[in-house]
């Protein structure tokens, strides 16, 4: 794209998210302050690169969402997503044995 704005699509592993932003990696770096849309099962979420740092496969891409599309588990919940209150009762059912 000519012009001072610049378009482009990436596939993402997502590492991280929570109601105000989340963490990706990616492949190549992305410019702290440029405007990001993340799509992730359907639905969209919108916001600003505030960290980008190197990895040791990538680069991690920390973006805080828009107050207009935060994130929540009704919405669309990650597969890896940790759910703290089973973490909890399994460590209670061990430490009762």
């Amino acid at each position: 794209m000519v012009g001072p704005e610049r378009h482009q699509t990436d596939e993402a592993i997502l590492e991280d998210i929570c109601s105000s932003g989340g963490c990706v990696q990616l492949e190549h770096p992305i410019s702290i302050g440029s405007v990001i849309m993340l799509t992730f099962r359907g639905q969209q979420f919108d916001g600003k690169v505030r960290y980008c740092v190197a990895g040791e496969f990538g680069f991690f891409i920390g973006i805080k969402f828009a107050a207009d599309t935060p994130w929540s588990q009704h919405l669309a919940v990650p597969a890896h997503l940790t759910n703290l209150d089973t973490v909890t009762m399994k460590m209670d059912a061990a430490r009762a044995q």
